[in-house]
């Protein structure tokens, strides 16, 4: 019996409802489709109920969702929504703006050095300019420290290690998660550091140094952070995060897209393209396998901690698209829809959404709702 269907947890206050977000560059916009049809749905339900009525597009995700976790793209999307209480459509308009702005007007000369290592392939000072200017434009300052009270609680995953210039730097085999509670291990940093940390894909951005360590993107080898925020998030004795209960909790996962047999990795043509590609397609194959392996350990670990674990990651050729390939916008956009066209899909999110629609009115009639 999942979460969802004991009877026995249906009167518990102020259920937690965590959102977890997959890295993916670009392919965020996959996650952020899903999540509006999965909130269209919500407020459809909320509607329904005798004297309440929420137009199309007006609820914001934090106020369905009491802790946002991502990491890379997904952590982007987690400050949003946690730190600037943005709607989904916003975020939207901000990724296409973003993704312009970062992966065509901040790309380095190719075979460019610094320091005698090749420099990544993106400017990372302008992925800083960029969440400054954003948070401006919501009157707020990333330059805050990351515990400053937002919207609703929020972290990024990320990994870290302590020496850039060894051969191989020893990762921390545990991800680190930048969280906005002052926990035991917590880590003093500016919601913009938390930004740049979780989105420093090696190659892509250069690392991001904080305190006495350095952090890389969390989507190296935890692209799905499903498993890191609730270790962190459970573990009330390590971390301190004792006012969260996860019996009847739900946790709604979006990917940034898995692979299918009906849509297969695109074929290269020419020798040298052919070799490049290949090893492209397997590091995204890879990827999207590690996320759906993350998975399917959390769908255990829930059954026997009784909380509500789903799933929703676009099957239709999204997880073939690179994460800086931002031409592709419209592509990606296409093909969430079309897996949101299946009825099976549409099923399993109307499902979820009961739950959120529930826990929205009763959190309302308690008055535990902000603006």
């Amino acid at each position: 019996m999942s979460a969802s269907e004991d009877p026995s947890i249906a009167n518990i206050p102020n259920t937690l409802n965590m959102l977890v977000l997959d890295g993916g560059g670009v392919k965020g916009l996959s996650s952020l489709i899903i999540l509006r049809s999965l909130l269209h749905q919500v407020e459809r339900l909320v509607s329904e109920k005798p004297g309440l009525s929420v137009r199309e597009g007006s609820l914001r995700p934090h106020q369905v969702f009491n802790l946002v976790v991502g990491t890379s793209t997904g952590g982007l999307i987690a400050l949003m929504v946690g730190k600037l209480g943005m709607s989904v459509d916003e975020c939207i308009r901000q990724y296409h703006t973003l993704s312009h702005q970062i992966f065509h007007n901040g790309r380095h000369p190719r075979g460019t050095t610094f320091h005698g290592f090749v420099k990544p392939k993106y400017c990372g000072r302008l992925m800083r300019e960029q969440v400054d200017n954003l948070f401006r434009q919501q009157n707020r300052d990333a330059g805050l420290p990351m515990i400053t009270p937002g919207y609703t609680d929020c972290a990024v995953v990320c990994r870290k290690y302590d020496n850039r210039f060894e051969r191989n730097p020893p990762l921390v085999d545990i991800p680190s998660v930048i969280c906005s509670h002052r926990c035991r291990e917590y880590i003093e940093c500016s919601i913009c550091d938390a930004a740049r940390a979780t989105s420093a894909a090696p190659t892509y951005f250069s690392e991001q140094r904080i305190g006495g360590h350095v952090f890389i993107d969390g989507g190296v080898g935890c692209n799905n952070p499903s498993w890191a925020a609730y270790d962190h998030y459970n573990n009330a004795n390590k971390y301190h995060h004792s006012g969260m209960t996860w019996r009847g909790a739900r946790m709604v996962n979006l990917g940034t897209g898995t692979c299918s047999p009906e849509h297969s990795a695109p074929t290269p043509s020419g020798f040298f393209r052919s070799f490049r590609m290949t090893k492209v397609i397997n590091l995204l194959r890879d990827t999207a396998t590690n996320s759906e392996f993350e998975a399917a350990k959390v769908r255990t670990l829930a059954v026997n901690a009784n909380f509500d674990y789903q799933r929703f990651s676009a099957d239709t050729g999204v997880c073939w698209i690179k994460m800086d390939e931002y031409q592709r916008l419209e592509e990606i956009e296409s093909l969430t829809n079309q897996y949101l066209s299946h009825s099976a899909v549409r099923e399993r999110l109307g499902k979820c959404a009961e739950g959120l629609a529930s826990d929205y009115v009763r959190r309302l009639a308690q008055g535990g709702l902000d603006g």
